[in-house]
Order: structure tokens, then sequence, then C-alpha cells
């Protein structure tokens, strides 16, 4: 993700500009032509470079909708490229480009309607990047930098994040996939281990996290963290999870309210407890609280903020269905 305080934009004759705590604001102050020189211009900090795939994520804020024009040049402009036009919805929304770079792209260039906020750029190459990212097995609370951990493959896609993996847990059949700034801590597990789990940092999000505390068992799980930024998930300790579970943290598509353009579904972190046992097929979303000793029922839905601790929790809206319960891993002989 860009610094967008530290882009330089160009100036135009039809377009001007404001920075202003991370946020840029556009202006258009007047619309003739779309003639190429006449569009603002950002100089990119780090060119595309010829020949290489890039993923262009604009996160935008607008008071009314508007469309947005995007496209690439070359130091001289004698290569362009133009997008097809975007609409940008009232209220937070974003535009996502794939760049197939024919030359070495220096700027990205905007021609637009009406006056809307950039609030992100972010850029990254397809081909995945081990800039500046890290995997550390933690030794007696130090961290050892190693190249991989058995059992689980670490796709970093991405800058500047991760992985901390506590020494003697368990994995078979597992990935973790992450993109930039981002973070996965998982303490020493069960025995069981972790099994048949992906973990994937969705899209072109930053800053998101997992942590998997000590003592916890999955069967197979997938968790899916991203498509916004700043997401959060937490997984207490001594869970015992079983197969086919699904944590989504976002929805990852937009919803918005058509009367005043306001995201109605923004992501929120999960947080669950100690000693919780989920059930198959079970699913998690966003901004779930599950309290300490909980039981999650198979296909169970859980989409709200369980307080209570030692309760059973069915169905699909989840709801409580038993109260002051208690289970131990121990099977029923």
């Amino acid at each position: 993700m860009i610094n967008l305080n530290s882009l330089e934009i160009l100036p135009s004759e039809h377009f001007t500009f404001e920075k202003n705590e991370g946020l840029i604001k556009l202006f258009n102050v007047s619309i003739d032509k779309s003639e190429f020189s006449s569009w603002l211009k950002i100089k990119l900090p780090n060119y595309l470079k010829k020949g290489e795939v890039y993923s262009v994520k604009i996160g935008t804020f607008s008071v009314k909708s508007t469309k947005i024009l995007v496209g690439v040049s070359n130091y001289d402009e004698s290569v362009t490229r133009r997008f097809y036009p975007r609409e940008i919805p009232r209220g937070i929304g974003k535009a996502l480009y794939r760049v197939e770079a024919e030359d070495d792209y220096v700027f990205l260039n905007l021609y637009f309607e009406n006056e809307f906020f950039i609030n992100e750029v972010t850029i990254r190459p397809e081909s995945k990047s081990t800039g500046d990212n890290h995997i550390y097995k933690v030794v007696a609370d130090k961290a050892i930098e190693i190249d991989d951990y058995p059992g689980i493959r670490i796709d970093f896609i991405g800058e500047g994040s991760e992985v901390y993996i506590q020494e003697g847990s368990n994995f078979k059949n597992s990935q973790i996939k992450i993109v930039d700034f981002s973070k996965v801590i998982i303490e020493k597990t069960h025995p069981i281990g972790i099994n048949n789990t992906k973990i994937d940092f969705l899209g072109m999000s930053a800053h998101n996290s997992l942590l998997i505390k000590k003592g916890t068992s999955i069967s197979g799980a997938n968790f899916y963290i991203g498509s916004e930024n700043n997401l959060s998930v937490v997984v207490g300790e001594d869970n015992m999870w079983s197969t086919g579970i699904n944590v989504r943290a976002s929805d990852g598509h937009q919803i918005f309210d058509n009367k005043f353009g306001i995201l109605k579904n923004q992501a929120r972190p999960i947080v669950i407890g100690d000693h919780v046992w989920c059930g198959a097929n079970a699913t998690i979303l966003k901004g779930s609280v599950i309290a300490n000793g909980s039981i999650i029922g198979n296909s169970a839905v859980v989409a709200k903020k369980f307080q209570e601790n030692n309760v059973a929790i069915a169905g699909n809206p989840g709801k409580v269905v038993s109260r002051d319960i208690s289970w131990l891993r121990d099977l029923i002989i």
C-alpha cells in the first residue's frame, strides 16, 4: 500500500487536488475532451516494470456517485493504456484493475466527473514476492527465522508480512496465503495439530492478523481474512474444531444503502474464546464473539456476539440452545 502523502501529483488544467491526513481530495475544474495530456497524473514511487502483471486497487469515498477512468503511461507518454470506466458509488468504494505492463509505466492517470476522495492506492505484482517477509519458529520465547515449516505451505503475496509458529506445533496439508503487512501467530498446537486448513488473506488487503492460541486442534477449516484492511481473528486456547469450518471476517463484496450510499457490510473482527468446541461445517461470520467453554453445533451459522460462557449455539442463524454446559475431549465410551 502506497503512502498517499508521499505521492507526487502533477498539475493539470482540468483537475486539482488537496492532500490531508492520508486522503487525497480530487476536484474537477472543467472537462472538455478526454485528452490524455489533460488527465491528472500521479507519479508512482515504483514504476510498473515492462513484462510484469500487476493488481491495482484504488480506494475511494464519494458523497455522490461518479465515474472514473484510469490509465497508465510511460515517462514520455509515448506508450499509454486506458481501462474501461468504472462507477464510483456513494460512500466507500474501490476500483480494481489488472495491468499487463507493455512498457515501464511511470504514471497512474485519472479522469473523472465529480469530486471524490482517494483513501488508498495499492499496487502489487501478481508474481509471488518474498520482499521483506519472514517466517519464524518460536523456541523458548525466541524467534528464529526459518525458510519453511513441516506440514504447512506459506505463500507470501506482497511485502512486510510475518508468520510466527511455536516449536512443537503440528500441521498436515495446510496453507497460509498472506498479503501486505499482515501477521499470523500460531502458538503450540494440540498434538492433533492443524490439518487440512487454509488461511487466506484475500485480495489486495493489508494490516490484517490471525492469532491461534496454544493447545488448539483443527481437523479442517478455511479462514478468509481479507478484502478489507485492519481485520483480526483470534482463536483462543484449547479449541477443538471439526472439519469443513469456515471463518469469514469480511463479506468480500459491497452492499450499499440506495438512499444514502452508505456501505452496509463493513468487516469486523472475530474473537473466539478459550476451550470452544466447533462442530463440522459451522460458519463463523464477521463481528462474531464466542465466549469461553462454548459449543458450536454442526452447520451452525454464527453472526453475532455470544458473550455468555458455557453455552451451546446451534442453527441458522445461530442461537443459544443450552446453557451452563461443559465439554471434554474424551470420547463417549
